[in-house]
């Protein structure tokens, strides 16, 4: 059937649908995956000389061609009537075939045999094709950012308000370590999914009775399951019951979660970052695109609001996966129509990423590359409170050099105080209260204090810690990180 024809729709929202999936969760390609599962089950069965190897070898190419043509919509047609989509899928496939193969179409499996193991390689192929490639190109979009904002000076914030100075770079670098780690613990999530051919309850009874095992060691493999999976390219789960474990799948999607509260973590820095009143971050503004519908002045944050609001919903869908961890004894139905919407967790996560890439063409960068950061608008306000932001390292000298009292008790009451309204900063008006009296506490610790050290406390580009190091540290890390896949 032409592209053109086929039903397309990704699970979830039909305005957010990224075209890289459609080949693996459209609607019509959703049964591409269980008609591979029996295509190899015929191929393993011949293997093990259960079919004659000229009925299967001789009609392959016929039989790719005829059962990829088979589409969820035609199985939910059938569906209508055998009011079971495996079986309705069997049929399809039955009538496809010559009359001497077609009675070997599922013999010896069950639904999740098909099922599980057909939804494993969905999920390997949207991380191995699609879901990797975007994190690779991200990563090192985000380095590249990194790397240019490494030295901007910046005011740190925690609790919403102005803390000590760090760069932009070591802001945006700390962010894309998180998403590093997180990306690599999805790889490693990847890398354990498992499926199943195990029959109706795990016990693989019919493979027993039938000897499949025996014949498959004949040719050294240990199981049969092993020979099906191993030419599906799946690693079977240690033990199952008439599904799989939902440990392995559930730690996969996790981590796809994971990686898009990354990205909101990202997001909601820049959000905040394009307050009018701060201005340090700007998205770039499309030629032709508009803020509001009818205040012409705004530049809203559209790309870094969607990014958070996808996690949102990534935070509600996880919940899903959660409630199908328990099944009744060897296995019931009540989690098989939430496991349906299990893909939109990467639909989501790819529009995600897809979304931060932008469309990069040989003259422009990657959306992540072309965020604005206004240097003009991060000193002014590193300087907003550049009186007193050194408080906490002027407290620490006063108490390392002789200071008896508390020194922190003194900045905080005495000092942050008395540079109110004043141009004065806090080591100012320690220096006058020094000079005044050279005895007291205050005078004695001042003297002490190495002059370089207080210098670096009246340029807020001298007391930003390591944070350069750090952003560069990111961007090397990254690179070699992007390089080691």
């Amino acid at each position: 059937m032409p592209e053109a024809a086929l039903n397309l729709m990704l699970p979830g929202n039909p305005r957010y649908q990224p075209k890289s999936l459609q080949g693996i969760f459209g609607y019509d390609h959703l049964v591409g995956s269980m008609i591979e599962v029996e295509i190899q089950h015929l191929l393993a069965l011949a293997a093990i000389d259960v079919i004659p190897d000229r009925l299967v070898a001789c009609q392959e190419p016929k039989i790719r061609g005829d059962l990829c043509a088979i589409t969820t919509t035609m199985v939910d047609e059938r569906e209508r009537r055998t009011k079971h989509d495996v079986r309705a899928l069997v049929e399809l496939i039955r009538e496809r075939l010559a009359p001497e193969l077609a009675p070997f179409v599922h013999l010896g499996l069950t639904s999740y045999d098909v099922i599980d193991t057909g939804r494993v390689m969905q999920y390997r192929t949207a991380y191995s094709t699609v879901i990797r490639p975007l994190c690779l190109r991200l990563i090192g979009a985000w380095a590249n950012l990194v790397e240019r904002e490494a030295d901007t000076p910046q005011i740190g914030r925690t609790h919403g308000q102005h803390a000590i100075p760090i760069t932009v770079g070591f802001w945006l670098g700390t962010v894309l370590d998180r998403f590093m780690n997180a990306f690599g613990e999805l790889h490693r999530a990847y890398c354990h999914l498992t499926g199943k051919i195990t029959g109706a309850v795990g016990a693989s009874n019919v493979i027993t009775l039938l000897g499949w095992d025996d014949a498959a060691r004949a040719i050294g493999v240990a199981s049969y399951e092993e020979l099906l999976l191993g030419r599906l390219d799946v690693q079977p789960a240690t033990s199952s019951t008439q599904i799989c474990p939902p440990e392995a799948i559930a730690n996969f999607l996790f981590h796809c979660v994971q990686l898009s509260l990354v990205i909101e973590q990202l997001a909601t820095d820049c959000r905040h970052l394009m307050r009018t009143e701060i201005g340090e971050v700007m998205e770039e503004f499309a030629v032709g695109q508009v803020g509001s519908s009818t205040m012409a002045h705004k530049r809203n944050p559209a790309t870094f609001e969607n990014e958070d609001g996808f996690a949102t919903i990534q935070r509600g869908l996880f919940g899903m996966v959660l409630e199908t961890m328990v099944s009744e004894h060897q296995r019931d139905l009540t989690g098989s129509v939430v496991m349906r919407n299990w893909p939109v967790i990467v639909v989501n996560l790819v529009y995600q990423l897809e979304r931060l890439l932008g469309q990069p063409t040989s003259t422009s960068r990657p959306f992540i590359e072309r965020i604005v950061v206004n240097r003009e608008r991060c000193l002014r306000n590193l300087e907003m409170q550049s009186a007193v932001y050194t408080a906490e390292p002027f407290y620490v000298l006063l108490q390392l050099y002789g200071y008896e009292g508390d020194a922190h008790d003194l900045v905080n009451h005495t000092l942050v105080p008395g540079v109110a309204g004043t141009e004065l900063s806090i080591v100012d008006l320690a220096a006058s209260m020094a000079a005044e009296e050279p005895d007291s506490m205050l005078g004695r610790a001042w003297s002490a204090i190495p002059g370089e050290k207080l210098a670096a406390l009246r340029d807020p580009v001298h007391y930003c810690g390591k944070s350069v190091q750090v952003a560069r540290d990111v961007v090397e890390r990254a690179r070699q990180f992007v390089n080691d896949f």
